[in-house]
């Protein structure tokens, strides 16, 4: 008996054909073909991970995490819970604005004594000051000026904090200390006190924040000699901020203000209701929103806090993923920095897409091991890295004149 071996090389099937023969005490010889085939090996398919791999995936057990990034949300088990779950939506679905604002009200109050749980290393060598600025709107806004002491010229960077356009402030422990190890490592770093379109500093909508960040951008740039700046104006910011910074120098440039050197916008919130809908068509786009949605954020609260922006959802200045190549043509250099396990993620990449389309000196990266913002609230390697870069990116601007 013998067997021969087939393969099918162009369809990478394997065919297997087995001949048989025997011979009867007559002397008669049988022989006897078979042939079986077996299909080609499916490819392999892209990894399952997040929601697609663990349905109950939390920023406690997702495998993709830095464990000192668990570890540190550990430490604080009230902000995990308050933070997580795909069906922990902070906010009732189908309510008004009229009705939210109140609720966003206690939340922010509950993210203001959660986050102020967390603890941070004093940076030294930092000096503060405080500067009270009119807005274009004839408002008030409260500048946080933190910058190193020692001698020197230096870059200046802008920030624009987190909490979804609507809630939370630049007097945060996060905040606060997010600025000063900036100035420790070389910047003159100031927080804009922008109008929330809910909570303490609300109710504003949209263009009240970014009106106020404009004008704490021209106020740096009107103020950089006397500052002590080398030239080279960086705004920056996370989640909500992140939006803030892509659309005041998207409105900075749409208005022919040459007043920015670059951006560098981190997990940037910018998709907004027409996309955080589950409902609409364009929820599926981004495959992030499904994938990490529950895991700190969860993408029904970023639905109602758009909401509660503004009723414009595909103004580019409002929601930046809406912004063309046409409208990002002459836009400073960016950076575009995305966490891996962040419902966001993806809305990050459209926007740094676009800007390429447009010819715009654009990067991006996505940070391994990390959710939504945790280079900026976990302190460990990845937020010195995260500081160290924006430090440094501010620094290689080239200066306004």
């Amino acid at each position: 008996r013998e067997e021969h071996f087939l393969h099918a090389r162009d369809t990478m099937a394997s065919t297997r054909v087995t001949t048989s023969t025997t011979t009867d005490d007559a002397g008669v010889t049988t022989t006897v073909t078979t042939t079986v085939s077996s299909p080609a090996p499916a490819a392999p398919g892209p990894t399952r991970e997040g929601n697609f791999a663990d349905p109950e995936i939390s920023v406690a057990t997702d495998p993709r995490l830095d464990p000192r990034v668990a570890a540190y949300f550990g430490t604080s088990p009230e902000l995990v819970a308050a933070c997580q779950g795909r069906s922990h939506n902070l906010f009732p679905p189908g309510m008004t604005r009229e009705q939210l604002l109140p609720v966003m009200a206690e939340v922010e109050k509950g993210y203001l004594g959660l986050f102020g749980q967390l603890k941070y290393d004093e940076a030294a060598g930092v000096t503060e000051s405080v500067e009270t600025i009119k807005g274009a709107d004839g408002n008030d806004i409260t500048l946080y000026i933190s910058k190193p002491s020692a001698a020197g010229s230096y870059p200046i960077i802008v920030h624009t904090h987190g909490g979804g356009m609507a809630i939370i402030n630049c007097t945060m422990p996060i905040y606060t200390n997010w600025r000063r190890d900036l100035a420790a490592k070389g910047a003159i770093v100031i927080g804009v006190e922008f109008r929330n379109s809910a909570g303490a500093l609300g109710p504003h909508q949209f263009p009240a924040g970014l009106n106020d960040c404009l004008s704490g951008l021209q106020w740096a740039y009107d103020n950089r000699e006397k500052l002590g700046s080398t030239g080279q104006i960086l705004i920056t910011g996370e989640s909500g901020g992140g939006n803030l910074s892509i659309a005041t120098a998207l409105k900075a440039t749409k208005e022919g203000k040459k007043i920015v050197s670059g951006v560098y916008s981190l997990c940037p919130y910018v998709a907004g209701p027409e996309y955080y809908d589950e409902s609409k068509p364009r929820y599926k786009e981004l495959g992030s929103l499904a994938e990490n949605d529950g895991i700190f954020l969860n993408a029904g609260t970023l639905l109602e806090m758009g909401k509660v922006y503004t009723d414009d959802t595909t103004n580019p200045l409002a929601w930046p993923i809406f912004a063309t190549a046409e409208d990002f043509k002459g836009y400073p250099p960016c950076v575009v920095s995305m966490n891996e396990s962040d419902p966001l993620r993806d809305e990050g990449k459209v926007v740094y897409r676009t800007m390429l389309a447009a010819g715009v000196d654009v990067s991006a990266k996505v940070i391994l091991g990390t959710a939504h913002a945790c280079d900026v609230i976990v302190p460990g390697p990845a937020r010195d890295e995260t500081q160290r870069n924006i430090v440094a990116y501010a620094a290689s601007l080239p200066a306004l004149k």
